[in-house]
């Protein structure tokens, strides 16, 4: 059997030829690796440097919140914006060259009101990012579970590039080499996009205000609005923990830079391995189980965080469990199971910004009681916030097949 005829029966398409569609993906998910390289620079260590600068846990937790507020607004407007283009290579060069821009800022200045303005001000062009590279990769591909599994496995790959440099950097030089690697990383996948990508223009829907209709009704749509409350909630509850992760292995623990720099490495690496073929799985088996069984073991974790471990090198590697990427990649994939291709840009960037709200909500609320009352605080609300939204999908998220054009 060739490469083609194996890849198609993993990859089956409609409606567009096979190798067009195989060719452009790979470009789209070979920009994400590079593009992705700041993210596990400043996800997994921005926190810790302002720390150091700062010494307020608050201030270090809360920096993780401010992109995502500046999301929750823009990318409904992006993928709103990507439905009404016939063209995503614009849409793609929007998300990924703020970040090149960002790092390259961050790398020369160390004042705390720069660093937040600078982070808001790109959120806004950066939140283009995953609505634009979901619709564009599910476009024409019935299995769309396989589709955003190998997209988020290709952004965990460049975010474990990005953490293993920051590791290395800030534990024997300065993480600001490694802003500069990072912004190199995404100025590339930029470069990839505006050479590589080839697209086939599609002419414009000749009614514009069906677009207008369908965005009412993804907005009132409860399959829709379910899933999106429980990735809130999920949200909230894990990100008011990751975002004083660092802190609580390195300063709390004891353990060293390298090592927390070893952890978010790992936790890219096993997010990258493990999505694509749970992708898969969902594509067979369904959504609800894989976010049912995410979100309990995620429980899990945090309850063993709580109440028995407390060893460093322990907490590291248990850390690095791929959870995040599984809960929401799957809540994405449904929410495009019950969205056609005109509308799947708009809805995925609704789940977006409910998913960005939690990213908000839950390093702020981590972040004043870790300040308040301290960060052994943080874990009981982070076990109730995912209790919660393990019940509501259990009992309000419905099961959809996949909604194929034909």
């Amino acid at each position: 059997m060739s490469f083609f005829s194996l890849a198609k029966s993993y990859y089956p398409t409609y409606e567009a030829s096979f190798e067009y569609l195989l060719k452009n993906s790979t470009i789209a998910y070979f920009s994400l690796v590079s593009g992705s390289i700041p993210t596990g620079v400043l996800i997994s260590f921005l926190p810790l440097y302002l720390f150091g600068i700062s010494n307020s846990e608050f201030l270090a937790a809360s920096v993780a919140s401010v992109p995502a507020l500046s999301a929750i607004l823009a990318s409904p407007i992006w993928g709103a914006l990507k439905d009404r283009s016939s063209r995503s290579k614009p849409l793609m060069l929007v998300g990924l060259l703020p970040y090149a821009a960002l790092s390259f800022f961050l790398a020369f200045t160390r004042d705390l009101t720069q660093i937040f303005l600078a982070w808001s001000a790109a959120a806004l062009l950066i939140a283009a990012t995953t609505p634009v590279f979901a619709s564009f990769v599910t476009a024409g591909v019935e299995r769309r579970g396989t589709s955003l599994g190998l997209m988020a496995a290709s952004t965990a790959s460049g975010g474990a590039v990005g953490a293993l440099v920051g590791g290395v950097t800030y534990q024997w030089y300065d993480l600001r080499a490694a802003f500069l690697i990072g912004g190199l990383g995404s100025l590339t996948a930029a470069l990839i996009i505006l050479f590589a990508l080839k697209e086939n223009p599609q002419p414009p829907d000749p009614d514009p205000s069906a677009r207008r209709i369908a965005t009412l009704e993804i907005l009132s749509n409860r399959r829709v609005l379910m899933p999106c409350i429980s990735c809130f909630s999920y949200m909230v509850g894990i990100t008011a923990f990751s975002s004083l992760a660092a802190i609580y292995i390195v300063e709390v623990l004891g353990g060293s830079r390298f090592l927390w720099g070893i952890s978010a490495t790992l936790g890219y690496v096993l997010g990258a391995v493990t999505i694509a073929p749970t992708g898969r799985l969902s594509d067979r088996v369904g959504r609800k189980p894989i976010i049912r069984a995410g979100l309990l073991a995620q429980i899990v974790l945090f309850v063993s965080f709580f109440l028995f471990f407390r060893d460093p090198l322990l907490v590291a590697l248990l850390y690095v469990a791929p959870l995040v990427y599984v809960v929401c990649t799957t809540i994405t994939t449904l929410v495009t199971d019950v969205t056609s291709e005109g509308e799947r840009g708009k809805a995925v960037g609704i789940q977006n910004s409910w998913l960005n709200a939690g990213g908000v909500a839950g390093p702020l609320l981590g972040g004043a009681l870790a300040q308040g009352l301290g960060i052994g605080v943080v874990f009981p609300f982070a076990i109730t916030m995912v209790l919660f939204s393990v019940i509501w999908a259990q009992l309000t998220v419905a099961e959809a097949s996949p909604k194929l054009e034909r």
